[in-house]
């Protein structure tokens, strides 16, 4: 039977016993929300997502085994930046560490260069040297500082020394030999009485920071420079050993 009130369209002539579309019903829901709507109810929560690696042992498992995913990786690559090195383990660590610093993922591997600063050894030292033959900058820096925390090797304070000639990668050069320590004395001294005053004034400050007493008594013995800002920075240097060796067992 028609709805109440239902007025067919002009012309509407049904056959007998058919009967019209009742317009006021509800349109069944089509095909998959028809499932889902007469689907049950879960009352079981969803699973929590897995706890981020924190110890040592859960990072160095996770290094251990699947992609080097930035979904993977970044999170326990910056813990473990955090964590103090333990020096049975670290051998361990930087092999785990040294092929993600030319893995795929620039976010990868910008984190593992932070990591190899505080685990790297000897070990990282070659693929650190070989990064420093591309042409990126923003590869380049982050080696050379990784490089200097690591305490580098004579080869490594021969490179950057070189790398200090170039003006656009002195600073960056200069701050990562500061950091490397004595090794750094020989190749660095060959830099003092460059033409370039920025580079006789950078290998002056780095012989202040890392020099020896050979250094000092180098700079003692030289030539006055015949400009005064020159002889400032030799001045200075001689002020920066003499202060950090007073007291040092001379050699």
């Amino acid at each position: 039977m028609p709805p109440p009130g239902f007025r067919p369209p002009p012309g509407y002539n049904p056959p007998p016993g058919f009967a019209p579309p009742n317009p006021f019903a509800a349109s069944p829901p089509p095909g998959n929300a028809a499932k889902a709507a007469a689907a049950p109810r879960s009352s079981k929560a969803p699973s929590a997502p897995p706890r981020p690696a924190q110890t040592l042992d859960e990072i160095v498992e996770l290094l251990k085994s699947g992609q080097p995913t930035f979904g993977r990786l970044y999170s326990p690559l910056h813990r473990l930046r955090g964590i103090e090195p333990v020096a049975s383990r670290r051998e361990e660590v930087a092999a785990l560490l040294d092929p993600l610093l030319t893995t795929g993922d620039f976010s990868v591997r910008h984190a593992a260069y932070d990591a190899v600063e505080v685990w790297g050894t000897q070990r990282n030292v070659p693929t650190l040297l070989a990064i420093l033959d591309g042409s990126d900058r923003s590869e380049r820096w982050p080696a050379m500082e990784a490089l200097g925390k690591i305490g580098g090797s004579p080869e490594a304070a021969a490179r950057l020394a070189k790398l200090m000639l170039d003006s656009g990668e002195s600073l960056q050069a200069k701050r990562a030999l500061e950091d490397m320590g004595a090794v750094a004395e020989d190749p660095v001294w060959q830099l003092v009485g460059n033409s370039d005053n920025l580079i006789h004034s950078y290998a002056c400050q780095v012989l202040g920071k890392v020099g020896t007493s050979k250094s000092l008594e180098r700079l003692k013995s030289r030539p006055k420079e015949a400009q005064t800002v020159r002889q400032v920075s030799v001045d200075l240097a001689v002020q920066d050993m003499q202060g950090r060796l007073r007291g040092q067992p001379q050699n």
